[in-house]
């Protein structure tokens, strides 16, 4: 049989492409782990979102820099071929995807709370910062809540020649927040669909990943013909008399 065909041969095709497919498949999810980041830093700056909860931006801040963190390890792990380490990556990123899961399912199950949760954080606003209420009759251009007479900061925007707003902000708040409400869900549901790619790239690596003792025979017998090819044929040989 001629060198480099066969099962053996296959087998170690098949795991190259899977090393391969593993590594890019990281190299993705730490580009979307890094934008969920900034995303989640400059949605702080998002008055509809951070009127509802901190929670909101503060979460994609931390999902964004677990799922960076994880791809690093996920890309170490399949350049060095380190069993260990990949189904480390496996098992923390397993547990991640259904955190994930679990966040998003609450989140768009309680989406009938959401003016009732808009209403009482406004309140919130109203009486502990006045300021935020202020930046988002700026940003939107309306005044109070309800009505231009509800919770309004300075009370009578609506009427005042510097600002004369003359809608309320609950409609304009409440549609900002859905349509947000919305982008995260389907970043969530793109970052969720390569997660999981990458679980069964990673899932099929560590099945086709020798053991360490074999990955070490391999690499010997890989040096020995590497040597043996440098001395040539001819090396040791001796001359008949």
């Amino acid at each position: 049989m001629a060198k480099g065909t066969g099962k053996g041969a296959t087998d170690e095709r098949t795991f190259r492409m899977m090393k391969f497919f593993v590594v890019i498949v990281n190299i993705i999810t730490a580009f979307v782990g890094l934008a969920l980041l900034v995303f989640g830093i400059y949605s702080f700056y998002r008055s509809e979102l951070v009127l509802y909860s901190k929670a909101i931006p503060t979460t994609m801040v931390i999902t964004g820099a677990l799922v960076f963190l994880i791809s690093f390890v996920g890309c170490l792990g399949a350049e060095m071929e380190n069993k260990p380490m990949l189904i480390t990556y496996f098992s923390v990123l397993l547990l991640l995807v259904l955190a994930q899961a679990i966040t998003t399912i609450y989140t768009f199950s309680n989406t009938d709370k959401v003016d009732e949760s808009l209403d009482q954080a406004w309140q919130e606003a109203y009486t502990h910062h006045p300021k935020l209420i202020r930046r988002i009759e700026d940003e939107y251009s309306c005044c109070g809540y309800h009505n231009i007479y509800d919770h309004a900061v300075p009370d009578n925007c609506a009427s005042n020649p510097y600002y004369g707003y003359e809608v309320s902000c609950f409609t304009q708040l409440l549609d900002a927040y859905k349509s947000n409400q919305t982008s995260i869900g389907v970043v969530g549901a793109l970052i969720g669909i390569i997660q999981i790619i990458a679980l069964l790239a990673a899932l099929a690596m560590i099945h086709y990943l020798p053991p360490q003792d074999e990955r070490d025979r391999r690499n010997r017998e890989g040096f020995e013909r590497l040597v043996a090819s440098k001395r040539g044929p001819e090396y040791g040989s001796t001359s008949s008399g």
